[in-house]
């Protein structure tokens, strides 16, 4: 029932349908030669993991990864850049106005200024943050693949303090909770979230995740001194 990826990352492409010698030249013309493309491609194969056969093939190729990627430090400066394209989506902190802004859209007003109706959580909420995590991984070196390892790895490696991991955490599962809402919900597009729908204390909630998680971006920068 899933679509087809749009972008033609599928196994029934010949072009990703690769044996362990040809991976590595393909990570490797990645990392010697970063252009916006290998970024992209990285972003999307470099996650990979093992799902059935030998498993050992994606075990070998992870720790070729993990031992060549520090010798590319342009690669990872180009990662963390492409990761400071986006920012999440910060909502307005008076809720008073997201309050107006529904009563004067009832009148059949349009104020998305004062207070939008709407937000793609995918876009502007988990996508930056997923990117994010991953710049500031690859920078640590650590073998987790899911954003939250990412930000457990962070504090294993000194980088990250026990309560900003909470934060950032509970923050992170939260918004990843209102994107299965989007999408249980939404008609047409799977990661739009109906404001407008939600209480106002979950609009808060969702604010407030959103604030912390932009703290993550600052530590993108600092890490790379971009």
């Amino acid at each position: 029932g899933f679509p087809l990826c749009k972008g033609g990352v599928m196994a029934m492409n010949a072009k990703w349908c690769r044996n362990r010698v040809e991976w590595r030249e393909e990570i490797t013309s990645w990392f010697e030669k970063p252009t916006p493309e290998a970024v992209l491609d990285s972003h999307t194969f470099l996650d990979f993991r093992p799902l059935a056969g030998d498993v050992g093939l994606a075990d070998d190729l992870r720790k070729w990864v993990l031992a060549e990627m520090p010798k590319h430090p342009r690669f990872m400066r180009a990662v963390a850049e492409d990761s400071l394209r986006n920012s999440v989506n910060q909502l307005p902190k008076l809720f008073w106005l997201t309050g107006i802004a529904r009563w004067l859209r009832r009148k059949g007003l349009k104020v998305e200024w004062m207070s939008p109706k709407e937000i793609d959580i995918k876009k502007w909420g988990t996508a930056p943050v997923v990117a994010w995590a991953r710049a500031l991984g690859q920078a640590i070196g650590t073998k987790a693949l899911s954003t939250d390892g990412r930000i457990v790895a962070l504090f294993d490696a000194g980088k990250l303090q026990r309560s900003e991991v909470q934060r950032y955490r509970e923050a992170f599962d939260l918004v990843q909770r209102f994107r299965l809402r989007a999408q249980l919900t939404s008609v047409g597009e799977d990661n739009v979230l109906n404001l407008d729908a939600l209480s106002l204390h979950d609009v808060q909630k969702l604010t407030d995740a959103l604030a912390t998680l932009t703290h993550l971006r600052q530590s993108v920068g600092l890490s790379f001194r971009i």
